[in-house]
């Protein structure tokens, strides 16, 4: 067998098993898109969630401010039921309204 210099050695490409990949080569390709189950698709969008938006400070404000505002205005629906109702009943009282019609007399 004819032995090789250091220089010669130093030249020749590594083994096959040594060496390293062409960075410029893909070592695997994705499939395409055609080839990629529907049903795998839409599985997988049933499982992604929406992350919720963060509540704010602010935003509790708000939501104070509206309930408070809604019972604000409740109780101020309800009065003036209630005060159109004594109403009512004041002027029947007095004689302004008949039993038999809703018409004043």
């Amino acid at each position: 067998m004819v032995q090789q210099s250091s220089v010669e050695k130093e030249n020749l490409p590594p083994p096959p098993s040594q060496s390293q990949p062409d960075p410029f080569t893909p070592l695997h390709t994705a499939p395409w898109s055609s080839t990629m189950s529907q049903d795998s698709v839409l599985k997988a969008k049933e499982h992604i969630q929406k992350v919720p938006k963060k509540h704010t400070i602010e935003d509790t404000l708000i939501d104070f401010h509206k309930s408070n505002t809604d019972a604000i205005n409740a109780r101020a629906w309800e009065e003036s039921i209630i005060k159109k109702c004594q109403l009512l009943l004041e002027e029947f009282k007095a004689g302004v309204w008949n039993r038999r019609s809703t018409k004043r007399s």
